[in-house]
């Protein structure tokens, strides 16, 4: 049974998403696509130009490297995780049943999702993206 999303949202804004991460085992194919899809969405949200983020950029996470990458290209000044600038990119990619979820936060703010597999096999999303402020 999937928690109610909004559920999830609230309790990760209280904690500060304290875990930062990609705790889902999705396939290195599942993480890029979803980390697309979420610099996609982030942008609506948190303007490039505008919007100075700070990640650790060590981290060899599959979702966050592309993540890092679509952000960049897409204007974002993006920060190592120890800078005192910047507003900190926290993530978490989980599994909830037979579903994904991405949670991306930046300071109180916070994006989440879900992605199933369908039928065919692809990746696609299950639901809106729903936005905590």
């Amino acid at each position: 049974m999937i928690r109610p999303l909004s559920l999830t949202i609230a309790l990760c804004t209280l904690a500060g998403c304290a875990h930062t991460g990609n705790f889902s085992k999705a396939s290195t194919t599942d993480s890029e696509l979803m980390a697309r899809d979420t610099a996609r969405a982030m942008k609506v949200t948190w303007p490039p130009g505008h919007t100075m983020l700070k990640a650790d950029l060590k981290s060899t996470d599959a979702f966050l490297g592309v993540l890092i990458a679509n952000l960049q290209a897409s204007g974002y000044a993006i920060e190592p995780s120890t800078s005192r600038a910047g507003s900190e990119l926290r993530y978490v990619v989980d599994r909830v049943d037979d579903a994904y979820r991405v949670t991306v936060a930046v300071d109180d703010h916070s994006l989440s999702r879900l992605y199933q597999h369908r039928a065919n096999g692809q990746l696609s999303p299950a639901s809106a993206w729903s936005r905590q402020e």
